[in-house]
């Protein structure tokens, strides 16, 4: 019995020790915006004793009387030693985003490289350059952003199609268009129509939408294609949602659209086309006419001109070269957690 006694006095002083030599320790980690960082890693520092933060960024870890330093760390975000000496909380915790410099890659075929270790023409573009061009499709908005890449367009039509020569003409029968690969897919760029000139089938991405550009012009960057490769790669990468806070942007460009330049030889207006039609008339001898009254009287009756065609100038080149106005409004939504990211956009093109 007294054995007993003697055991059950030893265990509770050992317990009460124990306990004595534990604390809990409590706090709140949130981000540089003031949201809560969930998953967070806290740990004693030189233990592997730790616990991570919960979907509020709060958590509670207990730790030992000896116990100085704790360590949190996040991804994307510095780690950061905090101090707990003689404390129950550190209270609130704000951590600082992680500014760590990457090596450039460049996207290939089947994944990346290094810039420094790609020894094939490459040139990048990126979205922005590409965004704050009012064109309808990303094919126009590449024009002088590429050097030794020719880019023209037989109109001005939104949707038209476009010409692209990375590298020269490589056939007698076959077109220059490059390959395009957007996320890895091949995309057709065939003109879908003879019809009209709105047939460009990349007219229907929104330049906002991109996230960079890659032009890859020689047989060496082109080699993973094959022979569709030929007349050059442009790999298009597209904006893609990412975890954190969610984030709405709407733009707005308005404007107006006018020719570009004035051609030498303009088009004939009302009375100068009167000129030629009566000196066609008289050099043909049509009808015997011989001067410009008679051509001025066959002019009115044998071709219904009225009365007063001879008084009338109207300057045609100008009528159909008139100002056009243009807007163009987009709106794009990106954000989600660890597990699930969105990007979703709508754009409203007019001219």
């Amino acid at each position: 019995m007294r054995r007993t006694l003697l055991f059950l006095c030893c265990f509770a002083c050992f317990l009460g020790q124990a306990v004595a030599q534990n604390h809990t320790i409590s706090g709140t980690i949130l981000d540089g915006n003031g949201a809560p960082v969930a998953g967070a890693s806290v740990t004693l520092k030189g233990s592997v004793r730790g616990t991570s933060t919960d979907n509020n960024g709060s958590f509670t870890l207990a730790v030992p009387e000896t116990a100085r330093t704790l360590v949190i760390s996040a991804v994307n975000f510095a780690t950061l030693d905090v101090s707990i000496e003689g404390k129950t909380t550190i209270g609130t915790i704000a951590l600082l985003a992680a500014n760590k410099s990457l090596s450039e890659v460049v996207v290939v075929a089947y994944g990346t490289q290094k810039k420094t270790n790609l020894t094939g023409a490459v040139t990048t573009v990126n979205g922005s350059v590409v965004a704050d061009k009012p064109f309808t499709s990303v094919d126009k908005a590449l024009q002088g952003a590429v050097p030794g890449m020719l880019v023209s367009s037989a109109s001005g039509a939104p949707g038209s199609s476009t010409d692209i020569v990375i590298r020269g003409q490589g056939s007698i029968n076959a077109g220059t268009n490059p390959l395009w690969v957007i996320d890895g897919a091949i995309a057709s760029t065939t003109d879908l129509t003879v019809v009209t000139t709105t047939a460009n089938p990349l007219s229907a991405m929104n330049p906002d939408d991109i996230e960079s550009i890659t032009v890859l012009k020689d047989a060496a960057s082109t080699a993973p294609y094959g022979s569709r490769a030929g007349n050059g790669v442009i790999l298009v990468t597209t904006k893609k949602g990412r975890a954190g806070l969610t984030h709405i942007s709407v733009t707005g460009e308005f404007g107006q659209n006018s020719r570009a330049y004035t051609p030498t030889n303009k088009p004939e207006n009302s009375l100068q086309l009167q000129t030629t039609l009566r000196q066609a008339l008289i050099n043909g001898r049509i009808n015997g006419v011989s001067n410009n009254a008679q051509a001025d009287q066959l002019i009115q009756q044998g071709f219904g001109y009225p009365s007063n065609y001879t008084t009338t100038n109207t300057d045609w080149f100008n009528t159909v070269s008139q100002k056009g106005g243009q807007s163009q409004v987009t709106m794009s939504l990106s954000g989600g957690n660890d597990k699930t990211t969105i990007y979703a956009s709508a754009g409203y093109f007019d001219q």
